[in-house]
């Protein structure tokens, strides 16, 4: 589950259940070969590469008290550390395409679900994590644009979860979805944000 495909296109990290444990795992789809990348008894999840394909960040309970963000170089040459630590839950969802900033959703015992950033600083450590969308809906799985203007999410304002873009880093937003989806993400040309409706039909939607 929790499919990512690497920026070159070869490879996708996703999770698997292998001998009862879940972990991040390699997949390459020129060969049939997979790799496996965290060895931690914990559970660890929702891997997302960095721009560079050379980073992976994914959520662990490695901590042992919540789900944390950590970092770890793709090709396994350097153990993963921890990028937010935090009482709260957190799980990465998206980078930005100069690899600047990590996106993720925090849920919060008071407003649910919130969208929140993490951006790394020249010499490579990173700033406090700043909250981006946190309202009394559950916002969920923000994904930013390709030139960094916008961040297409999911919310529940309507009731039930739908598709929104928001200006970013503050502005205004619009309403994609129709019939609910989930699941959005961003072409790779930036023309189109492709979502799941219904768990069972793939929508594009033209910028």
């Amino acid at each position: 589950r929790a499919l990512s495909i690497s920026p070159d296109g070869k490879r996708v990290a996703l999770s698997a259940y292998e001998q009862g444990n879940l972990d991040v795992w390699i997949h390459d789809l020129e060969r049939p070969v997979k790799t496996r990348l965290t060895f931690d008894p914990a559970n660890e999840a929702s891997a997302q590469w960095s721009p560079s394909g050379k980073e992976i960040a994914f959520y662990s309970v490695r901590s042992g008290e919540s789900l944390d963000i950590w970092l770890q170089a793709a090709d396994g040459s350097s153990e993963a550390q921890p990028l937010a630590k935090t009482p709260l839950i957190e799980i990465p969802t998206s980078w930005s395409r100069d690899g600047s900033m990590l996106f993720f959703s925090r849920i919060n015992p008071k407003t649910g679900y919130d969208i929140w950033y993490i951006q790394r600083k020249p010499d490579g450590s990173w700033q406090e994590p700043v909250a981006f969308l946190q309202s009394e809906f559950n916002e969920m799985n923000g994904q930013i644009s390709r030139d960094g203007r916008f961040v297409v999410c999911t919310s529940d304002q309507t009731g039930r979860i739908e598709i929104f873009v928001r200006s970013f880093p503050e502005g205004g937003y619009w309403q994609v979805s129709a019939q609910g989806g989930e699941q959005p993400r961003w072409s790779r040309d930036g023309r189109e944000i492709l979502y799941v409706e219904n768990r069972d039909t793939l929508v594009s939607v033209p910028v």
